[in-house]
């Protein structure tokens, strides 16, 4: 998956899996496995893409800042954040190489985190 396919995705179950099986390691033992067939509806899933209090986690594990901007809301993975100084110019620049845009905070978390797993993924 890539960084644009991840922005692209709406909130839901689907964005909630994904978080969960990539962020959180789910998926990868026989226990998930067997829970996934016995309940189809993902209702054990938490909500992490539409609930601040299941996000939570997702922003400790990562560590996640958030914005508020007048286009929405920015999520940037803190871990790797570039810091640059110029005495010149008397500014402070900071860049993020993993950061999503969305309308709320759990949306911006979910892909900024995703973005940054599969980043590493990929290295």
């Amino acid at each position: 998956m890539t960084k644009d396919q991840i922005l692209a995705m709406k909130p839901g179950r689907e964005l909630d899996a994904l978080v969960a099986e990539n962020v959180f390691g789910w998926g990868k033992d026989k226990v998930y496995h067997e829970l996934k067939m016995v309940r189809q509806d993902l209702s054990y899933l938490p909500h992490y893409s539409t609930e601040i209090r299941s996000i939570l986690s997702v922003m400790a594990r990562m560590q996640i800042s958030v914005i508020c901007s007048e286009d929405g809301w920015y999520a940037v993975v803190t871990d790797d954040i570039i810091h640059r100084h110029s005495r010149e110019h008397k500014y402070k620049e900071v860049y993020g190489k993993h950061w999503a845009l969305a309308d709320n905070i759990p949306e911006a978390i979910c892909k900024a985190a995703l973005c940054a797993v599969i980043a590493k993924e990929e290295s």
